[in-house]
């Protein structure tokens, strides 16, 4: 098919095209808006290892990887679980918890997941507390230069992090444009077939009666 045939098709069935689009697109934010909002509150800790010596790269995920290990436990969730009183276990409240690292700045990164952002901070925000309890206790009978330090950096901040109307409508929509584009060339390949089809029958030379006898 040439451009020419590729605008009458757009002139005569891009409606059809829009139609889907938004017909998706309207589906999907009727989805969104009918999912719970789950927020994400991210709380993040500088480790600061006092020997020079472990600011090497290598060092420095070992050093961060060691700390995820430590903290990302049973144990230490059943603590927090206790301590806020939450009606959970320490599998669920683990499952609703990320916690990695970032080696290029030497940052523990926690991230909850909730349905009350609020709430979402105060569990963040409990972790970092107890990675802070956690280096604190290791560093007792440490001399100064083989500390590791956990400093907390601001405060936890939630944002919205599911259901993205926004997002879920786009992606919606580029999907109703291309069931729509399907739709668009089948009709165009039937319509076509019928045209030729038609045309081989009226071309065909018609053959004389036979009288009866």
């Amino acid at each position: 098919m040439g451009l020419l045939e590729y605008a009458r098709l757009l002139a005569q069935r891009g409606w059809l095209l829009l139609l889907c689009g938004l017909v998706a697109a309207g589906g999907m934010w009727f989805i969104s808006q009918r999912q719970t909002p789950v927020y994400r509150s991210t709380y993040q800790v500088l480790i600061e290892p006092r020997q020079t010596s472990q600011g090497l790269a290598a060092g420095q995920r070992s050093l961060l990887g060691s700390v995820v290990t430590e903290l990302h436990t049973t144990a230490v969730a059943a603590e927090i679980i206790e301590e806020l009183g939450m009606g959970i276990s320490p599998a669920a409240l683990r499952g609703g918890t990320r916690i990695g690292a970032i080696p290029d700045q030497m940052m523990i990164r926690i991230e909850v997941d909730d349905t009350s952002g609020e709430f979402a901070n105060i569990v963040a925000h409990q972790w970092g507390q107890k990675l802070i309890q956690l280096r604190n206790r290791q560093n007792e009978g440490l001399n100064e230069a083989d500390r590791i330090i956990a400093s907390p950096q601001d405060t936890p901040r939630y944002v919205l992090y599911r259901p993205r109307t926004l997002i879920n409508m786009a992606l919606g929509g580029l999907v109703g444009l291309l069931v729509g584009a399907v739709i668009v060339f089948a009709l165009e390949y039937r319509r076509h077939r019928t045209i030729t089809s038609r045309y081989d029958v009226d071309g065909l030379p018609l053959l004389a009666a036979v009288p009866r006898e």
